[in-house]
This record gives structure tokens, sequence and C-alpha cells, in this order.
């Protein structure tokens, strides 16, 4: 999976957990990377912070989801905002997690590791 997220902390804490979990994660800190990581290897997931410091996490969401090769990839909207408050369902995301992020619900979104 690919999790973007310019927050050094949250992003090492996450990819801990994941890689704990059992799941193979590439990380980026901001959008350009996040694009230059998938611009020619698929994902299954990708975990993707809507306040980038460059792109939005919307924007990055678009030009990824314009490659064949993510087709099939589910795309997780990760944002410190209330998900009352974000119209993730409409700027194209599968599912939304709210920042800190809880790992047991995390956990139960992602299942178990896929081979």
């Amino acid at each position: 999976m690919l999790l973007v997220e310019d927050d050094r902390d949250a992003a090492t804490l996450m990819r801990l957990f994941l890689e704990k979990a059992g799941h193979g994660v590439a990380t980026a800190a901001d959008g350009p990377a996040a694009l230059a990581a998938a611009a020619t290897r698929g994902f299954d997931t990708v975990i993707l912070d809507l306040g980038l410091p460059d792109l939005s996490g919307s924007e990055v969401l678009r030009e990824l989801k314009k490659r064949p090769h993510l087709r099939r990839t589910r795309f997780i909207c990760l944002s410190g905002r209330r998900e009352r408050d974000v119209d993730w369902r409409t700027l194209g995301f599968d599912h939304y997690l709210e920042k800190p992020v809880p790992f047991p619900e995390l956990a139960k979104l992602l299942g178990p590791r896929s081979s």
C-alpha cells in the first residue's frame, strides 16, 4: 500500500503499525512524491492525507485515479477534520479516517493482509 502523510511522526507510527500487521508499505510525504511512487507501480490501497503541503489530497487523488494500473485501488481519505466536515465521497475516496487514526479502526478497515 501507499501511505501519503506529511507529518513524519504520524507517518512513522502508521507505517510501523501497518508493517506489524503484515502489510507492505511505501510512503510519500507530499503530492509529487506520491505521484512518482505510483507512476508505474500498482497499490491495493492508498491512504492519502487531504492536507498536504503542496498539492491537496484531492488533487493527488484525481491524478492517481487517471492511471489505469490503479483502477482497482482502494483510496482512503485521511484528515484532521471531522468526517461530517469533509465531502470525501464526492472527492472520490472509498473510505474516511479521522486523525489521530485509531489503529483498531484502521485494522478493521483494511482486513487481513492481501497477498
